[in-house]
């Protein structure tokens, strides 16, 4: 993953790269998931993340590193005005605002989630999570 985040640095990294990325944000290993969440960090400055990636990401949201939620949160808020964010990510992202541990990732995925509702179709219930997580 480390590789692949020097090179998604400098270029955009090609779809199975990504994939593979996304892949190794589920993986035993810390390492492994800390390198992974860095190199989509790194990629998602000039990629649009394809729905896999994503939707990896809003696992990472449940990861028990608050590191790699922190770049989770941080990836998906760098592409949210170019890529259509599934509703499951939302979801997560809903969870987030209302109930991280960590007032950074709880305000990242509010301003996330209100970018998307500017953007296009929000659920109702991802809404009203975020009406909760104002208050």
């Amino acid at each position: 993953p480390r590789a692949l985040g020097a090179a998604g640095s400098r270029r955009e990294l090609p779809r199975g790269a990504l994939d593979a990325l996304g892949s190794a944000l589920h993986h035993d290993a810390r390492e492994v998931r800390h390198g992974a969440a860095s190199a989509i960090l790194a990629a998602a400055g000039d990629a649009e993340l394809p729905t896999l990636v994503l939707g990896a990401l809003g696992m990472a949201l449940h990861d028990p590193e608050l590191e790699i939620r922190r770049k989770a949160v941080a990836a998906i808020a760098k592409v949210v005005s170019r890529s259509k964010i599934p509703r499951l990510v939302l979801g997560a992202l809903a969870e987030a605002a209302l109930q991280d541990e960590d007032e950074e990732v709880r305000t990242a995925a509010v301003v996330v989630i209100g970018h998307a509702a500017t953007a296009g179709e929000v659920p109702a219930s991802v809404l009203g999570a975020l009406g909760a997580a104002l208050r």
